[in-house]
């Protein structure tokens, strides 16, 4: 009896130890490498920005140059992208060249007699403008062949705005593009004539359901001075409609003249607000009407010409020139490239030393 007792205790062990070394190797079946193509554990993906700063640090650092900008790995790359030659201007950093496009702040003092600021915007505030970290070594350098007449302009950040010039109740210029909800709106008047007047078509006439009379300068033959009082009369009704709305603008007055001697005061509007707000406008095509609904996603910037510092340009031997920055400037600033017509192309960004 004992035996067979023996006989079947050994048998279980027999069982038992079988049991384990199943258990032993299918573990070790998890430890053959996977089939190649097998997806990959997500923290186990390749990545190529082992060296460069993590998320938070850069967010610590409150800045970051890599904005939106498209960047080449040396300077052979640079210079032969295919639009150098109009976006000539780069942040060279830790030997990467990031290109910096022109923005939409483009103005002419050819006809301007008393200007101490320009008004312009962006689809980034301050604090997303591409960075030239001076403290790490960065340089502004441009490959333009013809070095042109460069200053340094600062920029103050002013809020988000509606990019569009209104005066006399009609918009005369657009600062960046703008995008509304209906494709059949026309922002600008279909034209202006030589005596400053605009076609009565497609003229703005309605802002959030309350309608004004834009002031289009259609008589033939009238003064300047007869013009520019009409339009002030027209501002006057369209800023009331603002106010009545609870919208908020800016002012800006500015001096213009005619090369022959008259000069004529004139203020620009510009509505501002917050980031998401919505402004609806309505207009008239004909006998249709048409309205659109405009959403605050610019910033307005104001530039100070007044203050401009010259920039001067360093040769180099690798093929391309480095800007001298003005010492002790910070923040935000805009490189003015001017052309001999009065025009000036300007490039956004922020200095950090």
């Amino acid at each position: 009896m004992k035996k067979r007792i023996l006989m079947f205790i050994a048998a279980l062990l027999l069982l038992c130890s079988a049991g384990c070394s199943g258990q032993v190797n299918s573990a070790g079946q998890n430890d053959v490498p996977q089939p190649e193509n097998q997806p990959m554990h997500e923290a186990e993906e390749p990545t190529d920005k082992a060296d460069e700063p993590a998320d938070e640090e850069w967010s610590e650092m409150g800045y970051d140059w890599r904005l939106s900008v498209p960047f080449y790995d040396n300077a052979e790359d640079a210079a032969n992208m295919e639009y150098v030659s109009l976006n000539p201007i780069f942040i060279l950093h830790d030997g990467r060249f990031y290109n910096l496009e022109p923005t939409k702040m483009t103005y002419t003092d050819s006809d301007r007699v008393s200007e101490s600021s320009v008004l312009d915007a962006l689809p980034r505030s301050s604090e997303e403008l591409p960075v030239l970290n001076l403290a790490a070594g960065d340089q502004l350098v441009t490959f333009s062949a013809n070095v042109g007449d460069y200053a340094f302009l600062p920029l103050e950040d002013l809020g988000m705005c509606l990019p569009v010039v209104w005066r006399g109740g009609v918009v005369r210029g657009q600062l960046t593009d703008i995008y509304g909800s209906n494709p059949e709106f026309d922002i600008m008047p279909t034209g202006v004539g030589q005596d400053m007047s605009y076609t009565p078509d497609k003229v703005i006439e309605e802002i959030n359901g309350q309608t004004f009379t834009p002031y289009t300068g259609t008589e033939s033959g009238q003064t300047f001075a007869s013009y520019a009082e009409k339009v002030k009369q027209a501002d006057a009704e369209f800023c009331g409609l603002l106010d009545s709305l609870n919208i908020p603008y800016l002012a800006a007055d500015w001096s213009w003249s005619n090369g022959g001697g008259i000069v004529q005061d004139y203020t620009d509007y510009i509505i501002r607000g917050n980031y998401g707000d919505t402004v609806t406008l309505g207009q008239y095509q004909g006998t249709k009407y048409v309205e659109a609904h405009f959403t605050l996603v610019n910033t307005l910037y104001e530039l100070y010409p007044n203050s401009m510092l010259e920039a001067a340009t360093e040769r180099t031997h690798d093929g391309y020139s480095v800007m001298q920055i003005p010492e002790n400037i910070s923040g935000a600033y805009a490189l003015r490239a001017r052309t001999e017509s009065g025009t000036a192309s300007c490039y956004a960004f922020m200095i950090v030393r």
